[in-house]
Parts: structure tokens; C-alpha cells; sequence
């Protein structure tokens, strides 16, 4: 049996057009690894915010938790562990990830959801 491989993802950032037109591009790991999930679950239970059955935070209003801040900190948790590697002129650090365009979260948001979603749906098909 072999370790889960290291394999990367290249994907070009083509929703803001000022990133298109530089060619901007994103490496990602093509695998979530189990440290990486627990990190993702970890800032969820920080928030104090449950994870339903599909993955997505659960955010009954009884809660009183606001959804926009949860979301966004679990988009940038992902982010962090997901990017290795980036294009732009200045290092790939959790600051710089912060200060990307809104377009380029959005378009990675969805890329990775795809990716990790059907790389989940596998592993668990896999283990049955």
C-alpha cells in the first residue's frame, strides 16, 4: 500500500480580469491530508459551529453565530492549507491570502469544493 500521493493542482485564475490578463495561477494540493482536514474541522469547532452530514457548516440562528464571518474564516482556513505555491509578486503567506481579489476566493472556492468533494466521495467509495 502506498502513501497518499503528493500530487498538485495548476489552476489559472481567470474571473478577475486584471489576474487573467497576467496570467495569474494558483498550485494547490490535490489532496486534502488528514492533518489538513482536522485543521479545516478544528477552526469549526474554534467557532463553535457545527459540520452537517455534506461537509457545510450548520448555522441555526438559535446559535446566534454570523454566517459571513464563519464562512469566511473557514474559506481562508481552506486557502491555507490548500495553496503551495502562487504567481504573484509577493510571498504566499496567510496575509497575502487574505488581501487576494474577491474573484479569485470565489473562483477557488468553488475549483476546490469540486476537487475535494469528489476526492472525498472516492476515498469514502473506497473504504466500503
Amino acid at each position: 500500500m502506498a502513501l497518499l500521493s503528493l500530487d498538485y493542482k495548476v489552476i489559472n485564475l481567470t474571473r478577475c480580469e486584471e489576474c487573467a490578463a497576467e496570467g495569474a495561477w494558483v498550485k494547490v494540493k490535490a489532496h486534502l491530508s488528514r492533518r489538513d482536514k482536522n485543521h479545516v474541522k478544528g477552526a469549526v469547532i474554534a467557532l463553535d459551529v457545527a459540520i452537517g452530514d455534506d461537509g457545510q457548516p450548520i448555522m441555526p440562528e438559535s446559535i446566534g453565530v454570523d454566517s459571513a464571518r464563519v464562512l469566511n474564516s473557514l474559506d481562508f482556513t481552506i486557502l491555507q492549507r490548500a495553496l503551495v505555491a502562487w504567481s504573484y509578486a509577493d510571498a504566499l503567506s496567510e496575509a497575502n491570502i487574505e488581501r487576494m481579489h474577491d474573484e479569485d476566493i470565489d473562483e477557488l472556492k468553488d475549483v476546490l469544493g469540486a476537487l475535494y468533494a469528489t476526492k472525498d466521495d472516492e476515498e469514502k467509495k473506497a473504504t466500503k
